[in-house]
């Protein structure tokens, strides 16, 4: 599903030091809640449709989506900055249960699989392209996007993180492997 980044009412983030103290909605789970204290903000998980009212309301000063979440979210209404801190990219695929697909003849889970290989190429690239036109809206609406030049500032916080979840995540060669891709 792309990369998540940081959007709030308060301040543009290029920095980890630049959440100390906000108050940002994570989604319900321990990787993204260790990972946005160690990051120095206030982690709040909470259900999505409650997001726009705790911050209109500032119980919350932001949170974390993909830029497409700006507009669906109607965010620009409630929050100034759109930080591209890229901080997780959920992965999309296409899965089919084992049993049948290796029942299949050779030649039709070898279709399959192009078949695949193409949906998603062309997934990702209509993605890529709303997330941008999601930007561009949300400019053009007020709201101030900046880019995260030094990411490696955020992995270094991070690494307890990938330490404390390696082994239940598949290890730490695997999450290098993420961290070098896209």
């Amino acid at each position: 599903d792309g990369p998540r980044s940081v959007w709030n009412s308060r301040r543009p983030v290029r920095t980890p030091a630049d959440l100390n103290g906000m108050k940002l909605r994570v989604m319900e789970g321990p990787i993204m809640v260790d990972t946005f204290k160690d990051l120095g903000a206030i982690p709040t998980p909470m259900a999505y449709p409650e997001v726009y009212m705790a911050a209109k309301q500032g119980v919350i000063d932001g949170a974390e989506t993909p830029p497409n979440g700006l507009i669906t979210g109607k965010v620009p209404e409630i929050a100034k900055y759109y930080s591209l801190t890229r901080h997780f990219s959920i992965p999309s695929g296409i899965a089919a249960n084992a049993k049948w697909f290796e029942g299949l003849p050779p030649a039709d889970q070898s279709g399959m699989h192009a078949a695949a290989t193409e949906a998603l190429a062309w997934y990702d690239s209509a993605y890529d392209e709303d997330n941008k036109q999601a930007l561009a809206e949300a400019q053009k609406l007020g709201m101030q996007v900046n880019d995260v030049v030094d990411l490696d500032q955020f992995r270094k916080a991070v690494q307890p993180v990938y330490k404390k979840y390696a082994d239940r995540v598949g290890g730490m060669a695997l999450i290098q492997a993420v961290i070098d891709t896209k």
